[in-house]
């Protein structure tokens, strides 16, 4: 990662009026049974990177999610503040700990030399998933 990221929640509180409601900063997960919109936005403090949205009710006024998307990104630069305290830059190195992406391409390859329907000699293959043939080079 290039710069720091955070993530902000936002829980709706009886909303079913429509016309009452609280937006909270949530931290604990119970929003899943007992709140009627559970919203997550993560983010740099250039802008949005990933949102999520759960919603039990039919529809969601403008408004209400205008004020959600606002509060969150306040939140977000707080938070981005605070870790910039601690860590102001990315290190030089990732951590021996941390997660690694391995990219392997394959390709389907079609055969050159297709032999025998029972004995197939594919050209520079090797066995896939579920026996499925993929190009090796």
């Amino acid at each position: 990662m290039t710069t720091a990221t955070t993530g902000e929640a936002r829980v709706e509180i009886d909303a079913a009026p429509m016309t009452v409601y609280q937006l909270l900063s949530d931290i604990i997960g119970w929003e899943d049974a007992f709140c009627d919109m559970d919203c997550k936005i993560a983010g740099t403090d250039k802008g949005i990177t990933g949102f999520q949205l759960d919603l039990k009710l039919r529809g969601l006024p403008h408004e209400i999610m205008t004020e959600a998307v606002e509060k969150a990104r306040v939140a977000r630069l707080f938070i981005l503040e605070e870790m910039a305290k601690t860590l102001a830059a990315p290190r030089p190195e990732i951590s021996k700990y941390a997660p690694r992406i391995i990219t392997i391409r394959l390709c389907v390859c079609e055969f050159t030399n297709p032999g025998t329907a029972s004995n197939p000699v594919p050209s520079r293959t090797s066995e896939g998933a579920a026996g499925s043939v993929v190009c090796t080079a």
